[in-house]
């Protein structure tokens, strides 16, 4: 859907396309012509912003238009919009790649998914409620805090000190304070088939970040990290990517924080070391199956990202 800056995936798919020779096309679409994504799928449409009504006429044309069988989301307001419809669009003879309703409530606001772990012992971050921090004098720094809004983790942040946390509690949009975690951070690209059938599990240790994704990641064949998502994607209804976060400590515990049911920024890297998601993606929708592939890829295999320029006339865009 939204193709903003996800080049890298728009390049994937293509190349899975060309991989299985399939004639079809790729159709992005976007609510900012400078997006530019647009400049390289093979249908640009640019689109009215979400705004309920108005966002989904314009939608539905483009499906009938274009006789679309196949909805990628790419962002979380592609997944709360598809979320909303789903019943609506799901009369259309096309297929949408998303999870269920729980999940997506997972992503939209991370309490659902603390207090769902809680609730099936999974392990999760202790969440401090907000009004205790703000009345206690002594408090058990350093904290770490992030909004609870699905926005990955470009508001996360550690906190040493009151100022500090005065500061963030003010700046974060529905901050959420938990205890910090001094382990490793990991991203793990996962991928489930239609039915839920966990297809495959990549743990990616992020080694830099910025804006909330990782320019710096390597995969990391960790059994620990392994059996503990997929334990936790057995107690989920997961359909197509998902990105699961999650710290390792230094006792070797998995404590999960996030969930984005999604391709991650930096999947590709996953894509690259042995599970081709955009690949496998076409070939369940042509009703092919996808035997498990779990613990199958390429270890310590690395990323490097890097940013280029595109130059274009302005009456292109």
């Amino acid at each position: 859907m939204s193709v903003g800056r996800k080049t890298p995936l728009i390049f994937s798919f293509q190349k899975a396309y060309k991989k299985l020779k399939i004639k079809g096309k790729i159709i992005g679409i976007d609510a900012d012509k400078y997006a530019v994504g647009l400049q390289f799928v093979d249908i640009a449409k640019i689109v009215p912003l979400y705004n309920d009504q108005v966002f989904l006429n314009t939608f539905k044309k483009l499906l009938k238009q274009f006789k679309i069988d196949l909805i990628i989301p790419t962002s979380d307001d592609d997944l709360y919009f598809l979320n909303k419809y789903r019943n609506e669009l799901n009369d259309l003879p096309l297929k949408i790649i998303i999870s269920s309703e729980q999940v997506i409530a997972f992503n939209k606001d991370k309490n659902n998914f603390f207090e769902f772990c809680k609730k099936h012992s999974i392990p999760t971050l202790k969440i401090f409620p907000l009004e205790k921090l703000r009345s206690q004098e002594k408090l058990p720094f350093p904290f770490f805090i992030n909004s609870a809004k699905g926005k990955g983790s470009r508001f996360a942040q550690k906190i040493e000190n009151h100022e500090e946390l005065r500061f963030f509690l003010k700046v974060t949009p529905k901050p959420i304070v938990s205890q910090f975690i001094d382990g490793q951070e990991y991203s793990v690209d996962c991928f489930c088939d239609f039915d839920g059938k966990i297809i495959s599990i990549i743990p990616r240790q992020r080694l830099f970040t910025w804006g909330g994704e990782a320019f710096v990641t390597q995969t990391k064949k960790n059994k620990i990290i392994i059996k503990a998502t997929q334990d936790f994607l057995e107690k989920i209804s997961c359909c197509g990517p998902t990105n699961i976060q999650c710290f390792l400590t230094k006792q070797n515990e998995v404590v999960f924080f996030e969930i984005n049911p999604r391709f991650g920024g930096a999947s590709r890297l996953s894509f690259e070391a042995g599970a081709n998601t955009p690949k496998y993606l076409l070939q369940l929708f042509m009703g092919q199956k996808i035997p498990s592939r779990i613990g199958q890829f390429k270890d310590n295999f690395t990323m490097l990202r890097f940013k280029d320029d595109l130059f274009i006339d302005a009456k292109k865009l």
